[in-house]
């Protein structure tokens, strides 16, 4: 962290106080975060706020310890695989921007793993002279080798983005037609090493939502100019997004288009053989996964199926080829009770994992099927009274990591061995 920054600059969604409606917007022109006016109203806001700042005595102490906390060598470099490596975006007093890493689950064990650098992104910046700042890697699945790096300048919400190679940890030369989206609120998704998902500004005036997002997805080729890359498909300006991705049962793809009507409902379009398939979802409904030929749902309202109310809150499931025919199949495979609640489900190469909330306790559940297709449950074994969170879910494998607090124990990352519930804690991996 930059000791010198000042923690009571405002940002944020500055831009969206006003009225809905863009030509009602009386601070439209906050749109221009770099610009003189918007940096001179921001400049006076700061002043008001250093004004109330400066009547606390302790504020500088306070900031010194959030800085400390931020800075401490104890915290835990949360990581996800790609590969054979395990990966980490990692921020200090030195690396004020940060830097992209990697290591190897053996060294990641260790109390002091030795990383190496994958992209700096401080480095980067200096080097073109652009206050950069990393906005994420989508790497194409299950290769995992070449990521779509998204860069933006000062923290703006538009991006660059570039093609990165992980085998080479560098960007993609201009030799090998590599993909780049200049500065834009984008949508990009991977569908294969070649091809892409793409949703941005295309400069017609026509290929964003009044939300400023997206209104049209279509699939750009490597090689070819962004102009000629092919419609798929293009909603209405009043939508807040429009993109596209592909989900994968373990390795088998299922391309998908959503339209994301309002920030509540969404509809969704299968993608097969150059056509759009309408999804007869819930338009209120979360997609959670696929899993062995199966899309799970999470319910935000109830959904009436085969005569059966199934309640708020609950998790169904769908065969995708049933849902495809326009004869969709809703299973319940979870419902919350009057205690318990749903905080998260994850699926692994061959299990279904929920996050229970039990009267405000976590616990960890693991869903398999036996030979008649019955779903069983084992909980896997954590200490009450704590909170839990899963990470580093891979559809290639079993193991998974889980980062375990309560009021007597601090954040602790644990690795969980999903076929026999085992886990290995490994006490350098530990908040302190």
């Amino acid at each position: 962290m930059n000791k010198n920054l000042q923690p009571f600059v405002l940002v944020g969604a500055i831009a969206a106080i006003g009225s809905a409606q863009a030509h009602e917007d009386k601070f439209q022109w906050l749109e221009d975060v770099h610009g003189k006016k918007p940096m001179q109203w921001v400049s006076k806001k700061n002043e008001n706020s250093a004004t109330q700042i400066k009547a606390y005595p302790k504020f500088n102490q306070l900031v010194e310890n959030s800085l400390a906390v931020y800075n401490s060598k104890a915290r835990i470099p949360y990581a996800s695989r790609r590969g054979d490596y395990l990966y980490n975006f990692w921020k200090d007093e030195n690396n004020t921007r940060g830097v992209y890493r990697r290591t190897t689950m053996n060294e990641y064990l260790k109390e002091n793993p030795k990383w190496e650098t994958v992209l700096d992104i401080d480095a980067l910046g200096k080097k073109e002279g652009v206050n950069w700042v990393y906005k994420g890697m989508r790497c194409q699945y299950p290769e995992n080798e070449r990521c779509l790096v998204s860069l933006s300048r000062g923290g703006a919400d538009a991006v660059e983005v570039r093609e990165f190679n992980l085998s080479t940890n560098s960007f993609v030369p201009q030799s090998e037609k590599p993909f780049f989206l200049p500065e834009a609120k984008s949508n990009v998704s991977w569908i294969d090493k070649d091809t892409l998902f793409v949703g941005t500004d295309f400069g017609d005036g026509k290929s964003m939502t009044d939300s400023g997002y997206p209104r049209v997805v279509k699939i750009w080729k490597r090689g070819e100019p962004l102009s000629k890359a092919k419609l798929v498909f293009a909603g209405d300006k009043s939508s807040v997004s429009i993109g596209g991705y592909v989900a994968y049962d373990d390795k088998t793809p299922l391309p998908l288009v959503y339209d994301s009507t309002t920030f509540y409902t969404a509809d969704y379009k299968a993608y097969q053989n150059g056509k759009l398939i309408d999804l007869p979802l819930p338009k209120d409904a979360d997609i959670s996964g696929y899993f062995k030929g199966n899309l799970f749902i999470e319910l935000k309202s109830e959904l009436k199926s085969n005569g059966k109310t199934i309640k708020q809150g609950s998790i169904v499931f769908t065969p995708v080829d049933k849902l495809i025919a326009q004869k969709p199949v809703f299973t319940l495979f979870a419902e919350p009770t009057k205690t318990t609640a749903i905080s998260g489900i994850s699926f692994t190469k061959n299990s279904v994992f929920i996050n229970w909330l039990d009267n405000v306790k976590s616990k960890l559940v693991r869903y398999q099927q036996d030979e008649n297709g019955k779903w069983q449950d084992s909980v896997v074994p954590f200490p009450e009274n704590g909170s839990i969170s899963v990470s580093n879910v891979q559809r290639d494998s079993d193991e998974f990591f889980v980062s375990y607090k309560s009021f007597l124990e601090p954040s602790t990352l644990y690795r969980v061995d999903g076929k026999s519930l085992k886990y290995l804690h490994n006490s350098g991996l530990s908040d302190h």
